[in-house]
């Protein structure tokens, strides 16, 4: 996915400030929260860091023959294809 963006004025003429009222938008339209400076920045900080949800994801990979049962399954099936074509003639 590729996406553009298009600056209509001259980079040097750009205000630099933030757009306050942008921010707020857009914390209001993704779920997130704006806090102005006047605001106290370090106990909201604090507040949402208490509650936060931490979650570990594991993913563990064990190779096949790593599970005894299931490479004696494996293996008795092919020694018994293996028998049975001999048997048969089919080899």
């Amino acid at each position: 996915m590729e996406e553009s963006v298009e600056i209509s004025e001259p980079a040097g003429e750009r205000d630099g400030l933030p757009d306050h009222e942008r921010l707020r938008r857009i914390a209001q339209s993704t779920g997130g929260k704006f806090l102005s400076p006047k605001e106290d920045l370090l106990q909201e900080i604090l507040g949402a860091a208490e509650k936060r949800e931490t979650r570990y994801v594991e993913e563990k990979r064990t190779p096949l023959w790593a599970r005894f049962p299931l490479l004696a399954v494996v293996l008795t099936l092919l020694s018994a294809e293996w028998y049975f074509r001999r048997r048969w003639g089919l080899i």
